[in-house]
């Protein structure tokens, strides 16, 4: 089976804790207080199809008590029986409101406000659905069902209702409201906790990257310059030759990698000056690319038409943005036709410029979107695992941010935001 990814478990272990710590309990809650209050309130016990109700809905709770308490549930198993339940609950509640409606006490017809309930519902529905358009939709539904419980037995739909209905959208909007304070209060100190433990990572492998440079440098600059003279020296057809090639290639690999380290670990200081970014992007430009438009490559600019004026050390800002065009340019398999667009855009409401770099190539698998700008983490077969690290440290020193997100139809996305400079 196909591995979730990172902020799905994340998502999924949520909901797992949520139903067992409070979910299942107030379910049960739910369950005795309502049965309780129909035997008081109508006098008499439940008719057999509001007897079976709640003998259904005991069974389940039991069964969804055994699954989340006494037995293993596995990550991609927990959001559909999530669901499932929410769907049960729904059922069980309009049941309720339904057969309350369709009761009569002594001769006389009897209305409760079993409709609280769905207020729960619909605070669950903040937990359980992912976005806030899926949440609205949900209690849009729940909304017309809560509408049907009331037409069906032919209840007269008075100003009673429409209060009751009004109540529970503004228990929605409000929930909306406080979930957004919360979700964004909870994002500033997971990303606070994040550069942390960035912080306390980096310094770690600081002192490793030291003390690898120090001992390994010396030993692999030997074998490079002895491998060297003998690649020089040796005839071409040398049964040796290949050989020699592949350890001076390996070696020259190695001492790549431990600079990035060093680069990633301990970057130079930043000295940050003001200049135009589409200046700076179009050297890097003629750089890489020093034709814009080849058989088999086309590279497009899409600038905003006044000035950009970012504050940024140009020197660390042309390495960052080099290793993103080199990742675009790595990207486009051989045989397709590459395109790669380049936008430069001012956001000078947020005090920040954007430069985005969209290129058609295979894209990055989901799972990986998440560890792509960790360190070591690569899928090339020759690849460090280091560019997008040191890229984003690069960034992150400035001021900025970097981001990555899948092209609308093929390929990858990446957004670097960096600061303007103040005027």
């Amino acid at each position: 089976m196909k591995p979730l990814p990172v902020r799905e478990k994340e998502y999924r272990q949520g909901l797992y804790k949520l139903e067992r710590t409070a979910i299942i309990p107030f379910k049960w809650v739910i369950l005795v207080v309502t049965l309780v209050l129909w035997v008081w309130i109508i006098k008499r016990p439940p008719s057999t199809i509001v007897f079976m109700l709640f003998v259904l809905y005991f069974l389940f709770n039991s069964a969804q008590t055994y699954f989340f308490y006494f037995s293993e549930v596995a990550n991609h198993q927990i959001r559909p029986l999530v669901l499932f339940s929410y769907l049960v609950d729904v059922v069980f509640v309009s049941m309720l409101i339904y057969l309350d409606l369709a009761t009569t006490s002594f001769g006389v017809e009897t209305h409760h406000d079993f409709y609280v309930l769905y207020f729960l519902l619909v605070m669950r529905g903040f937990a359980l659905f992912k976005t806030i358009a899926e949440t609205i939709f949900v209690n849009l539904l729940i909304s017309i069902l809560y509408f049907i419980t009331f037409y069906v037995p032919g209840y007269d739909l008075d100003a009673n209702f429409a209060v009751s209905l009004v109540l529970i959208w503004l228990v929605i909007l409000m929930s909306w409201f406080i979930v957004m304070i919360i979700t964004r209060q909870k994002t500033e100190l997971l990303e606070a906790n994040d550069r942390l433990l960035r912080a306390d990572n980096l310094a770690r492998v600081g002192e490793l990257a030291a003390g690898v440079a120090h001992e390994i440098n010396n030993p692999i600059g030997i074998i490079a310059a002895t491998t060297d003279y003998l690649k020089r020296v040796l005839p071409a057809d040398s049964e040796a030759a290949e050989e020699i090639e592949a350890i001076h290639r390996e070696a020259m690999r190695c001492k790549r990698i431990v600079q990035e380290m060093l680069t990633y670990a301990n970057p130079r200081p930043s000295g940050t000056t003001p200049l135009d970014l589409k200046e700076l992007n179009e050297e890097v430009l003629r750089f890489v690319f020093p034709r814009r438009q080849t058989e088999k490559l086309l590279i497009v600019t899409e600038y905003t038409p006044e000035p950009t004026i970012v504050s940024v050390d140009p020197n660390q800002l042309k390495q960052a943005l080099l290793n993103l065009y080199l990742n675009a340019r790595q990207a486009i398999p051989e045989g397709r036709v590459g395109r790669i667009v380049i936008r430069i855009l001012n956001q000078p409401r947020a005090g920040r410029a954007r430069i985005e770099i969209e290129d058609n190539g295979i894209g990055i698998p989901e799972d990986d979107l998440d560890n792509i700008f960790e360190p070591f983490f690569t899928r090339k077969a020759h690849g460090t695992g280091l560019g997008l690290a040191v890229t984003q440290r690069i960034i992150e020193n400035s001021g900025g941010s970097i981001s990555v997100r899948p092209a609308p139809e093929q390929g990858t996305v990446f957004m670097v935001d960096l600061p303007l400079a103040e005027r």
